[in-house]
């Protein structure tokens, strides 16, 4: 597909890294009268207790030759939180039942609403030797007392939220430009898809980057 530099195939939206996307981070408050928590810790089975009251259960993929990314997932009273890891899971103890792809269609069941409203971190990475900030170039060199210093990042408002995004942060390093984008979006639990949020998100970091030109 022609584009603007990140577009793909559908077989290749299966996967998030192609994306430049390396994770996604979902926190969704809930109430007790629109989440059965209880039925939702018996329903997942075996899972670890922290010592701040917060549980968790890894989640692997059911295809891992389409699917390049695992969840980890963590709740209390009150809190739900998933997120999108696109390296390789830390262990090998992941759900024996339940998969990565459909963990938001599974979910559904335990809520007595059709949505919510989730807080979503979106951390992303592209090579500097393809991509360049757009708004302004990086790194900028200051004095420093008698010698010169770096800046190496931004912290940027984005008062028209496009897409729910609020702010973003745009880092240069060595080798990649790494952007986090927070933003405040619903999340339908009906044929839910993570692609859909790194399309939002891609839109808004196309409007803060650029390919260089060769």
């Amino acid at each position: 597909m022609a584009g603007n530099g990140v577009e793909v195939s559908h077989k290749q939206r299966q996967t998030l890294k192609r994306r430049h996307c390396t994770e996604l981070s979902y926190r969704i408050t809930i109430s007790r009268d629109t989440f059965d928590e209880s039925g939702f810790a018996d329903a997942i089975g075996r899972y670890e207790d922290s010592s701040n009251g917060w549980r968790s259960v890894t989640l692997g993929a059911r295809n891992p030759k389409q699917t390049d990314y695992h969840l980890h997932v963590y709740w209390k009273t009150g809190k739900l939180q998933v997120d999108y890891h696109v390296w390789e899971p830390e262990s090998e103890e992941t759900h024996t039942e339940l998969y990565a792809e459909n963990f938001f269609h599974w979910v559904r069941q335990f809520f007595k609403v059709e949505s919510v409203a989730a807080h979503i971190h979106g951390e992303f990475e592209f090579p500097v030797e393809k991509w360049q900030a757009k708004i302004l170039a990086l790194p900028i060199r200051v004095p420093y007392g008698e010698k010169t210093a770096e800046i190496e990042g931004l912290s940027i408002k984005l008062p028209p939220e496009p897409h729910g995004v609020h702010d973003a942060w745009m880092v240069r390093g060595k080798k990649t430009l790494d952007l986090q984008l927070y933003a405040d979006r619903q999340l339908a639990f009906k044929n839910f898809s993570p692609h859909g949020d790194v399309d939002a998100f891609i839109s808004v970091t196309m409007d803060l980057i650029q390919e260089k030109k060769t």
